[in-house]
């Protein structure tokens, strides 16, 4: 399993196409500074023409600290996952788990 942190100042990893990747499965993402206020977060999975194919609000649980995802995208040339918010810019800091 792989980890990518992600923030308000780099919200965005590409996952490129090859012979032994063709797909990515997203298990979960930890939030560790949820935006503030009114401000919302959410996952968007973008595809190789830049067309969302996924998207999913997040919101803290007090269950856990990781927010379960469980989707598998296959991709051929690339595939791109996004955590944006709302209003854009609000300051944020999460780590993506994925294969």
């Amino acid at each position: 399993m792989e980890t990518i942190r992600l923030s308000h100042l780099n919200n965005a990893f590409r996952v490129e196409g090859n012979e032994k990747r063709r797909n990515l499965e997203l298990y979960s993402i930890s939030v560790q500074e949820w935006p503030a206020g009114e401000a919302t977060l959410k996952l968007v999975v973008v595809d190789e023409k830049d067309v969302p194919i996924y998207s999913q609000p997040l919101s803290p649980s007090q269950q856990s600290e990781e927010i379960s995802i469980g989707k598998n995208f296959g991709f051929y040339d690339h595939l791109s996952v996004h955590l944006r918010t709302e209003p854009e810019g609000s300051p944020f800091q999460a780590q993506v788990h994925f294969k």
